[in-house]
């Protein structure tokens, strides 16, 4: 009789996962920051966003696009999004009226001459 365990086949071996590079962290946590200045500043996530942007291109660049740089490259384009739009919208809300009555004019076809 045999006394030895069965043992299933093993599959191939796999690769080690690599470490998250430095530029990956660091677009992921600037793309974070984007998002929080978004909330209390607008214009403040544009710098972040575009920091946030330009990691995860640069880590790229070093190799295959991880997780991380995924995540910063979306949160920096949102952040940036909404910051744009946030700028507007504060723009818009206070101002005296004078853009609505400039905007008036020209879909009336007055042109000021």
């Amino acid at each position: 009789m045999n006394d030895s365990y069965y043992t299933p086949p093993q599959g191939p071996p796999q690769e080690p996962k690599k470490p998250a590079s430095t530029q990956e962290i660091v677009a992921l946590v600037l793309g974070i920051l984007a998002l929080v200045c978004t909330c209390c500043c607008g214009f403040a996530s544009l710098p972040f966003g575009i920091g946030a942007i330009v990691c995860a291109v640069v880590s790229r660049q070093n190799g295959k696009m991880g997780g991380m740089a995924i995540t910063g490259l979306i949160l920096g384009i949102v952040a940036m999004v909404f910051g744009v739009l946030g700028v507007l919208f504060s723009l818009v809300l206070y101002s005296d009226g004078g853009m609505f009555e400039e905007l008036g004019y020209l879909l009336d076809g007055y042109y000021g001459y």
